[in-house]
């Protein structure tokens, strides 16, 4: 088939503080009233539906118009509010189980609650729905099924915070509307409405996004081109229709709220869109301040899109025993195009060690010159120090608490004077290939500074991977580099914007290739090839059971006259208690850092299983807390080696909105006999985001 729709979005602050955070709020730009309420955004839209059995399907933007925003794309799309309870389960923050689904009989009570004859003549039943527990991935509310036909008339469903297992939740309502066409017995969806209500810290928000359908053909006649990989395209001029068009083609009129925040948002982005407002804003927030020395600086020049400044130094002081106490610079330079998408960016770090008495720096210049295939070059150089395993083993912010505190050097740093070139682009739909050339000398390092606050009688193990004494290690060699990775994600979906596009995984996992040649230019230049295969896939369904992540890697040297360390294969390790979470599908957590490096050719997987309430559902207390379990399994194999680290731990730690933590239990198994185990604690991207990433 194929049909029009009109969606109309709105979502408005219901209850808002005077302050949040010691800071006063005031009207927040203009948005809140006297009643401390307001729009946060507000548009409409006009898109045509297509469709074939059984999943082709294409969204077509035809007009859009957002409040306060001339040039705004709305964000309305079916495909996100596309509820099917014909479906065994809905996606809605996770798998959530349809009344009338195959197993449904497990999970609900069901209670005739009325019968009726609709508009249309037909005999209609109207049935209460209950979960059989509140905590389950269950919807409550009515259904109402036509007698003869058994298909749905229409729905009231409600789903709450502790069934999807999302704490700022308070109610999600969905209210669908069936009407027939024709004498085939085609019941398509006519209306759909979705109401919901959240709480985030002491702000209450609400908002309904409304859908109508009109216009269906049933027999369009598509091309055999017509579907594709692009599910939803916005139509160039999306933007241009007046308010006369819309008032021809709104099909229900706005309300008063509605009409004056167009009035309003209209006026205010009129005022602060214009040059003289835009430039007095710029001198006010561009005022150098002589506490922005320590604080950090950022200046806008809003009308050329150009932002620039430096990083607070305080924020930047670390510790290694190699360069002892540090400090740092981070300036940047960022230009963007009018759609805010950087096409040029140049960032640089200046860091002095107070043990080691050496400047040490390095700089990015990156050149994005095609926005819509991903197309950049980049430029990087320095003189700088460096893990082995360039990856990361750990964050600066984590080395520096595991060398002040427990006296443990993770980090291993060997100098590098380098100097690199980077092209990277879509080749073609979910294809991708990356290319790189570098030069660099390297040599390695050692301690400094024995300086921590505890364990001051010990001393910390040398400064190379395989911790030998000093005197015993050496490394000191060039290296000219060429590498290529080449990405693919077969049968990628994509939504095409003007501009860009957003790409979405065509439900299989990702593929990269790299392979990587050392060129000796001379006896002490490193001399290799090497070759990496690897797949990952970050969510798989597995329905009401959560889902699965997954990562496979193999890879083996073709040639190794002459591999630096930094060359070798590097695994993550953890056998500390604490690290960040991101990393775990390629993380062996009871490993240290460089136990496993090698030149050894190796197959290694990782996987996560997590169950998002399926165990937890069931347990009292644990129900309302909303932590969930998580599986997992790590492997390394390779010749006359195994190693396998089974765990399992529980998830969803959060306070308000913000995920804090996961907490595992993992043990360990060496060529088939048990070796440890270990706690560790995963923090969140939170916490990632302001303390550095590994």
């Amino acid at each position: 088939y194929q049909a029009e729709l009109y969606i109309k979005a709105l979502m408005k602050i219901i209850d808002a503080p005077k302050s949040f955070l010691g800071q006063d709020l005031g009207t927040m730009d203009g948005i809140l009233d006297s009643t401390r309420q307001g729009i946060l955004y507000f548009s409409e839209s006009l898109s045509r539906i297509n469709f074939a059995p059984p999943s082709s399907y294409k969204e077509e933007l035809l007009s859009s118009k957002v409040s306060g925003d001339d040039r705004g794309i709305s964000v309305n799309q079916f495909s996100y509010a596309n509820f099917n309870f014909y479906k065994e389960n809905i996606q809605l923050f996770r798998e959530l189980i349809s009344p009338i689904a195959d197993n449904a009989l497990q999970f609900y009570n069901y209670y005739l609650y009325e019968e009726f004859i609709d508009d249309h003549g037909h005999k209609v039943y109207k049935i209460k729905v209950k979960p059989k527990s509140g905590f389950r991935p269950c919807f409550s509310g009515f259904l109402y099924i036509n007698e003869d036909l058994f298909n749905l008339n229409r729905l009231e469903l409600n789903i709450s915070g502790e069934a999807v297992k999302n704490p700022i939740v308070d109610t999600i309502t969905i209210q669908q509307v069936f009407l027939p066409i024709g004498n085939a017995g085609f019941w398509p969806l006519f209306t759909q409405n979705v109401n919901f209500k959240i709480r985030i810290f002491t702000f209450v928000t609400g908002g309904n996004f409304n859908y109508i359908f009109k216009n269906y053909n049933l027999e369009p006649g598509f091309e055999k081109s017509f579907f594709g990989n692009e599910v939803f395209r916005v139509k160039e001029d999306a933007i241009k229709n007046d308010e006369a068009f819309w008032r021809d083609n709104r099909p229900i009129p706005l309300t008063i709220e509605e009409s004056e925040d167009y009035v309003k948002k209209d006026s205010i982005a009129k005022v602060t869109s214009a040059p003289a407002y835009l430039d007095s804003v710029d001198r006010v927030r561009n005022k150098f301040r002589l506490t922005d020395i320590f604080f950090g600086y950022n200046a806008v020049h809003s009308q050329k899109n150009i932002s620039y400044g430096f990083s607070s130094p305080l924020t930047t002081i670390q510790f290694n025993p190699v360069e002892g106490t540090s400090f740092s610079a981070h300036p940047y330079f960022r230009k963007a195009n009018k759609d805010d998408f950087t096409l040029y960016r140049l960032k640089g770090e200046a860091r002095y060690g107070l043990a080691d008495r050496t400047f040490k720096w390095n700089g990015e210049a990156r050149w994005s010159f095609n926005i819509l295939h991903q197309s950049y070059i980049r430029l990087n150089g320095g003189n700088d120090y460096l893990q082995y395993n360039e990856a990361g083993i750990v964050s600066p912010l984590g080395n520096t608490f595991y060398s002040l505190v427990l006296k443990e050097n993770t980090a291993k740093l060997f100098r590098k004077k380098y100097a690199e070139i980077h092209w990277g682009s879509e080749l073609t739909n979910g294809l991708s290939a990356a290319i790189s050339v570098s030069l660099a000398n390297r040599n390695g390092l050692v301690n400094n500074s024995q300086k921590s606050w505890f364990r001051k009688d010990r001393f910390y193990e040398p400064n190379n991977p395989f911790n030998v004494a000093d005197a015993e290690f050496a490394f000191s060699d060039q290296i000219f580099k060429q590498s290529i990775t080449l990405k693919w994600i077969p049968a990628q979906k994509y939504q095409q914007f003007p501009a860009h596009r957003v790409r979405i995984t065509g439900g299989y996992p990702t593929v990269y290739l790299g392979f990587e040649k050392a060129t000796p230019l001379s006896n002490n230049y490193a001399s290799y090839s090497k070759i990496k295969l690897s797949l990952l896939d970050s969510y798989v369904s597995a329905n009401i059971l959560g889902f699965f992540s997954y990562r496979f890697e193999a890879a083996a040297f073709i040639d190794k006259t002459r591999v630096g360390l930094p060359d070798y294969f590097h695994f993550r390790g953890n056998d500390l208690v604490g690290g960040f979470s991101s990393p775990y599908l390629q993380t062996f957590k009871l490993q240290s850092g460089y136990e496993f490096s090698s030149t050894n050719a190796y197959v290694a997987g990782w996987f996560e299983h997590h169950f998002e309430g399926f165990i937890n559902d069931k347990i009292p207390v644990l129900n309302k807390l909303g932590i969930t379990g998580v599986f997992s399994c790590s492997a390394l194999l390779r010749d006359q080696f195994s190693y396998i680290e089974p765990g399992f731990g529980v998830e969803g730690f959060k306070l308000g909105a913000i995920d804090l933590f996961r907490m595992d239990m993992f043990w360990s198994f060496q060529n088939g006999h048990y070796k440890e185990n270990g706690f560790r604690v995963g923090f969140s991207t939170f916490f990632e985001n302001i303390f550095g990433g590994e």
